[in-house]
């Protein structure tokens, strides 16, 4: 049916997502500056957080005493991560499809 239809391959989309992240379209930065009032990057210019991709984040942050904010954040209502503070406590946050969260301070 997919091929009378002209629809194959059937999954496709899921080539780069979840079998071959290696291969998923990535942005060539390395580093990113970030100014008060920011709120996003694109996502095809932020650094690549996706399932099967190992990642490091560094951040060179100036905060006041007793600090709460978000310092960073990737994904939507259901899942994703965050690391913020939190009256001085740094905090980092992981959830994976309403299903999974870990927490840590």
């Amino acid at each position: 049916e997919a091929q009378a239809n002209k629809v194959l391959p059937v999954g496709a989309g899921l080539y780069t997502a979840y079998y071959h992240t290696d291969e998923a379209p990535r942005s060539d930065l390395t580093a990113w500056t970030l100014y008060p009032g920011q709120v996003r990057i694109a996502e095809s210019n932020a650094p690549l957080f996706r399932t099967g991709c190992s990642s490091r984040s560094m951040a060179k942050v100036d905060l006041p005493a007793n600090a709460s904010g978000v310092l960073f954040a990737v994904g939507g209502t259901s899942g994703g991560f965050t690391v913020f503070m939190d009256g001085g406590y740094l905090h980092a946050e992981y959830a994976a499809a309403l299903l999974y969260r870990a927490k840590a301070r």
